[in-house]
């Protein structure tokens, strides 16, 4: 069931009617629903179809309004009937009253059954809902697109991206996580202009729209499977930034090793995630403060990963388990990076090398490099030698020395060729605020905030390493770029970092 407020109803319906000659009409008919202009065109009459139909919802009571009732609604003149004092307008594909179900844009036909009148997210024999994934022959369990295998609140589906300048002065991330079983959906979409940051969060209920990929201004499309996805943040009144990139594929995707982390104080899986990530070429526009950039071809790179499983912060953690290690006056040595990045070669074939590599406490480590082919040569062990600002703890540059399975020995230089960089604290990676992955926040929730300098002494204590660091990259003669997601820990003395510059910023 999708609650919306009129606007938002009249939003649907206009998006719906894109054919329509009458959008105008239809525009200043949602104005008049939510109370800001008197009056409506008789056109409208013309342009809601027979049959068409609204759900009012006021105190806990349904009521299904055909389309006469909502012409009159529209003029002020149904008796007995206030928009102002509703709770909100349900377009449902559910079950209204039993008097039918709600298709489309409220298009009513007959219940085929009286099982029909029943929980609409849930069919006979506890079969979940049926959805439009379910047409395709991609079933994996014995139910609906509307379950997944496992109960765990901590299911994710996550979707991630980010673009980038060649030159590293500008920047946009974009993130969407669907958490099934907690029925919420929430994303970002974010702009780093050096210093500068800018984002704009959305969550909804899922049931609102279960097959859409978006909350709000923030929406994921993908336009060629294995090869384009596009993502947008439409205009808003959270922030001045909005974006519509396309990101091409230069490799195919590829997976990386499985993810999966067992509680060593009670024995529980908190992490068992599988993911695959793309780099490409982008195109498109962004704006900032009115003004517009456009993506040209080979001047703006990017990355994409699609994760999905169990994993850890998501929600508030319960409050009756077994307490972990207690925050400490000082951090544990250790460091953690993730970057992929695709090179191309003088004769203009391209692969790429994805390193995730977690050192300390976390334990895990991933290394492939990929080729255009799809084949995948698996790194036997990474060595960072990577520097970083003293006082931000940010990566400057250095080298990556991988030691193939094969025994041969390649080096990765790094360069980090601008100021641009986008912190993830403020995308839900770490509490922010009262912002948390999963938490519902109402039936719809925009927020976010504007942060001139990421890198004062009030945002290094809140906003940590966390980024992700546009890198330009070479291997022999082969060139190319990449995003680097760094984090180091504690006293490293070679490396100029003293306890002064760990801010122990927590990302769980």
């Amino acid at each position: 069931m999708a609650h919306l407020d009129p606007l938002g109803v009249f939003q649907l319906i206009d998006a719906k009617l894109k054919t329509s000659p009458h959008r105008e009409q239809l525009s200043v008919l949602r104005r008049r629903l939510a109370g800001e202009v008197t009056g409506v065109p008789e056109l409208v009459d013309e342009t809601l179809a027979p049959g068409f139909a609204l759900v009012m919802q006021a105190g806990g009571a349904r009521r299904v309004l055909g389309r006469d009732a909502v012409i009159a609604a529209a003029r002020g003149s149904a008796a007995g009937l206030s928009w102002a004092e509703a709770d909100d307008l349900v377009v449902d594909d559910g079950v209204i009253a039993g008097h039918g179900r709600l298709t489309d844009v409220g298009r009513l036909r007959p219940l085929s059954s009286p099982n029909e009148q029943e929980d609409p997210s849930m069919a006979v024999n506890g079969i979940g809902a049926l959805r439009g994934a379910d047409e395709g022959l991609n079933h994996q369990i014995a139910d609906t697109f509307a379950t997944v295998a496992e109960s765990d609140l901590a299911w994710t589906e996550k979707i991630w991206g980010s673009i980038a300048r060649v030159d590293g002065s500008l920047q946009v991330n974009f993130g969407l996580g669907k958490y099934h079983n907690r029925g919420i959906i929430d994303g970002f979409g974010g702009v780093s202009r050096g210093r500068e940051q800018w984002t704009v969060r959305g969550s909804r209920e899922l049931r609102s729209a279960p097959e859409e990929a978006g909350v709000g201004p923030v929406q994921y499309e993908v336009v060629e499977p294995v090869n384009r996805v596009r993502f947008r943040l439409e205009p808003n009144e959270v922030q001045p930034v909005s974006f519509d990139v396309e990101l091409s594929g230069v490799t195919p995707p590829f997976f990386e090793e499985r993810n999966l982390v067992r509680n060593r104080h009670s024995g529980r899986i908190d992490v068992n995630v599988i993911r695959y990530h793309q780099g490409g070429w982008a195109t498109g526009t962004i704006t900032v403060n009115g003004e517009t950039i456009p993506l040209k071809p080979g001047e703006w790179f990017g990355f994409r990963d699609h994760s999905w499983g169990v994993r850890q912060s998501v929600g508030l953690p319960p409050a009756d388990l077994i307490p972990g290690r207690g925050a400490a006056s000082h951090s544990v040595k250790g460091g953690m990076k993730w970057t992929p990045a695709f090179f191309t070669k003088p004769d203009g074939t391209s692969y790429e090398t994805a390193i995730f590599l977690a050192e300390g406490v976390w334990g895990y480590s991933s290394a492939y490099v990929n080729q255009a082919d799809g084949t995948q040569d698996r790194v036997r062990t990474v060595e960072p030698h990577i520097s970083y600002d003293p006082r931000t703890r940010y990566v400057t540059g250095g080298e990556l020395h991988l030691v193939m399975d094969s025994g041969d020995k390649r080096v990765i230089e790094v360069e980090v060729p601008g100021d641009s960089g986008f912190f993830l604290k403020t995308a839900g990676y770490g509490k922010w605020a009262d912002h948390i992955h999963g938490t519902w926040r109402g039936k719809l929730h925009l927020d976010g905030e504007y942060i001139p300098d990421c890198s004062d002494d009030e945002h290094l204590r809140s906003l940590g390493q966390l980024r992700d660091t546009p890198i330009r990259v070479r291997e022999g003669d082969a060139v190319g770029y990449g995003i680097m997601e760094s984090l180091i820990s504690g006293v490293w003395p070679e490396l100029g970092l003293t306890a002064e510059s760990d801010h122990l910023v927590s990302f769980s």
